[in-house]
């Protein structure tokens, strides 16, 4: 998995637990709703260590914070859903 796609996931995965919407973040990290829609889906191979930088920020994150989360959220990655915790 290439590096903005796993940040990507991350800020998404951010973004739907805290109830964000992107025109919200994108205007915390400086970009266009659609620049940060498509960097939350994996729709572009480039983007600015910035602009990734304010969107960690914009969660209380930094760059470095992003990059060492586990892919998949520990909950579950022992098949454990927020029903049956």
């Amino acid at each position: 998995m290439a590096i903005i796609s796993l940040i990507g996931n991350h800020i998404k995965r951010l973004k739907d637990e805290k109830g964000l919407s992107y025109p919200f973040i994108a205007k915390r990290a400086g970009c266009s709703c659609t620049f940060a829609y498509n960097i939350c889906n994996g729709k572009t191979k480039f983007c600015g260590i910035s602009i990734l930088s304010k969107l960690a920020l914009s969660f209380g994150y930094t760059l470095e914070d992003l990059l060492l989360m586990p892919a998949v959220p520990v909950s579950n990655a022992f098949g454990v859903t927020k029903k049956g915790i």
